[in-house]
Parts: C-alpha cells; sequence; structure tokens
C-alpha cells in the first residue's frame, strides 16, 4: 500500500519537455548569458520547458533494452513501466542541442564543420538509436548570412535537415531570439514525445 499512498513526483508535477543543451561552457560570459536566458528567465508568456546542460554532466544515457522478438508467453504488468515517467522526464532528452561558435566568414569553416558533425556523432553514438531529435544553434557575432553552399555543407556533415539548424546572432536582443527559437524547439520536442506514444500503444 505504501506505492499507491505516495504517488512519484513525476505524477504530481505537470510534465515538461526535457531539452538538453550542450556545447554551452558557462564559465565562457557568452554561453553562462544564453544559458541563463533559457533556463532561468521564464515567464508565463513562454512555454514550460525544462533544459538540461549537458556540457557538465557529459553524453551518458542508460542503455536501451532490447525488443521483445515474440510476446507469445509475454504477461503484461500493468500499462507503463514503473519508470518511464522519471526516464522521460529527467533522463531522456527529447530534443538535444549542440551549440558552436562558427562564423559564415570563418577561413576555418570548413575544419569546424568537420567538428561539428563529429559531435553530432558523438551525441548519436551515446543515444545508441534513440529516437531524441537533435538540432544545431551556431553562435556568431558577424550578422552576415551563409550562402547556400555553406549551410547546404553544414547541414550535410551534421545529418541533419536545415529546420533544424538555428543561429544567435550576439547583435541581437538574446530574449526575444531564444524566445523565438523556444518555438521551433518545443515543435521538435512534440514530435518525439508523440513517437513515443505511439511505440507504446
Amino acid at each position: 500500500m505504501e506505492d499507491l499512498e505516495n504517488f512519484p513526483a513525476e505524477i504530481i508535477r505537470n510534465p515538461q519537455p526535457l531539452i538538453a543543451l550542450y556545447g554551452l561552457d558557462v564559465r565562457k560570459d557568452v554561453h553562462k548569458r544564453i544559458w541563463e536566458v533559457f533556463s532561468h528567465t521564464r515567464g508565463h508568456d513562454r512555454y514550460s520547458i525544462f533544459f538540461t546542460n549537458l556540457t557538465e554532466t557529459g553524453l551518458s544515457f542508460p542503455q536501451p533494452k532490447q525488443s521483445k522478438t515474440s510476446y507469445e508467453w509475454y504477461v503484461a504488468k500493468g500499462i507503463l513501466k514503473k519508470d518511464w515517467i522519471h526516464k522521460y522526464q529527467n533522463v531522456i532528452p527529447s530534443v538535444i542541442v549542440l551549440f558552436a561558435e562558427l562564423e559564415w566568414t570563418d577561413p576555418e569553416i570548413g575544419a569546424k564543420t568537420e567538428s561539428c558533425a563529429q559531435q553530432i556523432r558523438d551525441i548519436k553514438e551515446a543515444l545508441k538509436g534513440r529516437g531524441t531529435k537533435i538540432a544545431v544553434i551556431l553562435i556568431q557575432n558577424d550578422k552576415s548570412l551563409g550562402d547556400s553552399d555553406s549551410v547546404t555543407n553544414l547541414c550535410t556533415e551534421c545529418e541533419i535537415s536545415p529546420r533544424s539548424l538555428f543561429v544567435i546572432g550576439l547583435q541581437d536582443s538574446l530574449l526575444p531570439t531564444i524566445i523565438r527559437l523556444e518555438t521551433s524547439l518545443h515543435e521538435l520536442s512534440q514530435n518525439f514525445y508523440h513517437l513515443e506514444i505511439k511505440n507504446v500503444r
């Protein structure tokens, strides 16, 4: 009866999408300001999202369990596994956002693009086939727009859709920029959870 009387915190609290930020080093002033706008400056006019910074904790996720090859003798013990809600609210992010300082006019854009692509590969390896969405946000001082070849090459190397590539221009006000970004990240997050719900069904 004890488990029935003491509901876990995940059931009591309002559910929030878990979105992880990776590549933000809060020891750097610019990165710290971006992190604070994402995580601390949250009003009622913004989506209810729980942000976590994986830069400090690293890319470590639970090993996914192997799917059963046959359910012939399987006896269901409930609708959801006991830790399912906890796992998807606190451990497995719906979206991982990689931050990279990369200017379109940088003469070393090729090498930095490859570095970004390697970090994406590291993220995918850590996820081990999970359906977490991946996005890239470029931190830029230069207001120049990237030409189509540079943008296409970055998306191709990182194996992401152009719709998952965003820019934070440091010449612009951070708060309205990040609020706009949250709308797109929230959409990616909802896509992840809808697919997970289908898998449960």
